[in-house]
């Protein structure tokens, strides 16, 4: 026969192990979890930077005169480019648009470094000032939409 103790250390014992299963469950959904939030953080701060860094070039893209200047920023814009793309969040609802946008500013930047016109150049950097108009009031909804999608990640 089963003593009371007896029964109450046999349930001890399975409230013991069903806590070390849940616990260890549940610590593996946080390491994987912090490793999405790192990874996440990572790429918004990569995506930033490359938008930055164009915006930057498309600035300086007024000013230059020099040939060799002015081919040099536009590899760069055009190789931005695609760093842009990849570490967008495709899952963040305004991620079409920006790619959008910033592929514009770009083009419109590239195009004004190609055209030796003033009246043309004019233009094109008037666009270009348009498309990060643009980018701008994006990077806004697009940080918002970032820190609601990690917050339904947690």
């Amino acid at each position: 026969m089963i003593t009371i103790s007896t029964l109450i250390s046999i349930c001890t014992l399975f409230v013991a192990i069903f806590t070390l299963v849940f616990t260890l469950i549940n610590n593996k959904k946080t390491r994987r979890i912090s490793v999405l939030l790192a990874e996440r953080q990572k790429k918004q701060d990569e995506v930033f930077k490359h938008i930055t860094y164009v915006l930057d070039l498309g600035r300086k893209s007024n000013d230059i005169n020099d040939e060799l200047e002015k081919q040099k920023i536009k590899y760069e814009l055009l190789n931005r480019k695609v760093l842009i793309w990849v570490y967008l969040n495709k899952q963040n609802k305004y991620a079409k648009e920006m790619r959008k946008n910033c592929n514009l500013y770009i083009t419109w930047c590239a195009s004004s470094l190609e055209n030796n016109d003033i009246d043309v150049r004019k233009m094109y950097l008037s666009e270009a000032d348009e498309s990060a108009k643009e980018i701008w009031v994006l990077i806004d909804k697009y940080i918002e939409e970032e820190d609601k999608l990690k917050n339904r990640l947690i």
